[in-house]
């Protein structure tokens, strides 16, 4: 893509990125606006589910408190009259079919059930109800209580589910006493009730099991529904469709039951997406109109001028002709963009020398490095394979080197690296020969039109003028002075650069272990 091309691109890129930041920055704003008022709504809408929900338990708690203020039930809990159960306590009393009622209960002033009938509303008949009718002593203490409370009310849980139980004292019509034990209503909380909320409120909702239910996040700043039937911080699950607000019921001993779940559909989001998709679209138009206006302004003022200065460096730079200079000139930040970078060709040309030599050679030693090495044996190779000139290499390491630095510290074994590099390159007879400093006390000579006879022989020379300079080495085992171990190969007609390499390595390993401060061929 040429210059015209990147500039238009990246001012669309530009305009683009400008725009979705406005349109992200519009979006979170929005989001977080909307977010509230859904959060708000849905809230509110929640707790008016928990207002119908105790509703109904204040129709249970009104019929209960209707029951305490009969004389009749004040005479049956004192003479327990069997005629009042068959006449005022069977399923087919039409108050309790009409209100729902699944289960009546009375108990005496100790708590102890003495009348109950359990009722299946569906069905219209007779229901059992063990979990009430043989209460555990803590169950019955917590009925009993319900008696003693204005407008007593609770849930407890049967095996058909949470039932909305209420309770109010037996007293006289006149509501004196003392009182002769409690009158207890309930109401499953089934399909039935569920239905009857959900077309007071106008909401949906259900409930689902709080068993095994995951932490769920809270939105904003927790809220908390407090009631009769349940309390506690409303958790909920967002998605980008609706919102699920789970608000807990509790049983009398204040241990969850089901979750009432409040499913709030997002319309108000899908409206604001809606919304800025149209935004999108329109900032999309103008971005690109503003683009290609801008475009036509740099084609004119830049480009043409850059294109020019682009083609003239790629001369520059395709022929190495470093002395070659720009011709754009003008009184403007290209024209010294120009005159800059002719200045930097004229650094560049000296520097570029500089570094040849600098990357192809050991800092210490003044040898050529390794990358010289490769470069070199590579040319070599292609050499010899040209002309069938013999070719030799020798690799060559000092003996216990880590022991002689131990003992005289890094300065001296520096020194006697650049000693070992001077008989080095001493050893190198012909033009071609290349001595190498390999990478810490490792070192190699390249001999050019050199049998390996020769180089054994020439290798040699050098182990002994190494040997001659004398250098103590108090740690070595071989001698007390300091010595190299040698290992020559000679190119073959299938060898490459590694196996010639590796040829040579095996050869100066052998003479390691063979007691070192000698020379081997391989």
């Amino acid at each position: 893509m040429g210059i015209r091309g990147k500039l238009l691109g990246s001012l669309l890129c530009l305009l683009g990125a400008l725009a979705l930041g406005v349109l992200w920055l519009l979006r979170a704003q929005m989001l977080h606006n909307y977010t509230r008022i859904e959060m708000e709504h849905a809230q509110s809408d929640l707790r008016s589910v928990v207002l119908a929900l105790e509703n109904e338990s204040k129709q249970l708690a009104v019929l209960a408190n209707d029951w305490g203020h009969w004389t009749e039930l004040y005479t049956f809990a004192a003479d327990r009259n069997p005629d009042f159960i068959s006449a005022n306590i069977n399923s087919q009393n039409d108050p309790y079919r009409r209100n729902g009622i699944a289960w009546l209960g009375i108990t005496d002033a100790e708590g102890q059930l003495i009348a109950h009938l359990g009722i299946d509303p569906a069905r219209g008949r007779e229901a059992r109800f063990p979990e009430l009718e043989f209460a555990t002593p803590a169950l019955q203490r917590q009925l009993t209580a319900l008696g003693q409370r204005n407008n007593g009310c609770g849930i407890v849980n049967v095996e058909a589910g949470p039932m909305l139980l209420c309770g109010a004292p037996i007293l006289t019509s006149e509501g004196t006493g003392p009182s002769r034990g409690t009158v207890l209503f309930g109401k499953l909380l089934n399909e039935a009730v569920l239905a009857s909320v959900r077309q007071t409120t106008n909401s949906r909702i259900e409930l689902q099991s709080a068993e095994g239910q995951p932490m769920l996040n809270v939105a904003g700043q927790p809220f908390a529904i407090a009631s009769t039937l349940g309390s506690g911080t409303v958790r909920y699950v967002e998605s980008d469709a609706d919102y699920r607000l789970h608000w807990a019921l509790h049983d009398l001993g204040g241990n969850a039951l089901e979750d009432v779940v409040l499913i709030w559909p997002r319309d108000i989001r899908t409206q604001m997406d809606r919304m800025l998709g149209i935004v999108s679209w329109q900032l999309a138009l103008l971005a690109g109109l503003a683009a290609l206006g801008m475009g036509l302004v740099v084609e004119v003022l830049l480009v043409r001028r850059l294109k020019k200065m682009d083609v003239e460096l790629k001369r520059i730079s395709g022929q190495r002709d470093w002395h070659g200079r720009l011709s754009v000139a003008s009184q403007d930040e290209i024209g010294a963009l120009a005159t800059h970078a002719n200045d930097l060709l004229g650094v560049i040309q000296q520097q570029v020398d500089e570094l040849e030599l600098s990357a192809m050679t050991d800092a210490l030693t003044g040898l050529a490095n390794r990358r010289a090495f490769d470069h070199h044996l590579a040319e070599e190779i292609r050499r010899q394979s040209r002309h069938g000139r013999p070719l030799s290499l020798m690799m060559c390491d000092v003996d216990y080197f880590k022991r002689f630095n131990d003992c005289y510290g890094h300065q001296a074994g520096d020194m006697a690296l650049q000693a070992i590099a001077r008989c080095l390159k001493n050893g190198a007879r012909r033009g071609g020969d290349l001595p190498v400093r390999l990478g810490g006390e490792e070192f190699a000579l390249l001999f050019i039109a050199t049998e390996a006879a020769t180089a054994v022989r020439l290798a040699e020379e050098i182990r002994r003028a190494v040997e001659a300079l004398a250098i103590p080495h108090s740690g070595s085992d071989v001698a007390p002075v300091l010595t190299l171990s040698f290992g020559v190969s000679e190119l073959g007609e299938d060898d490459t650069a590694d196996t010639l390499y590796f040829r040579a390595d095996t050869a100066l390993y052998a003479a390691k272990q063979g007691g070192r401060n000698r020379v081997m061929a391989g």
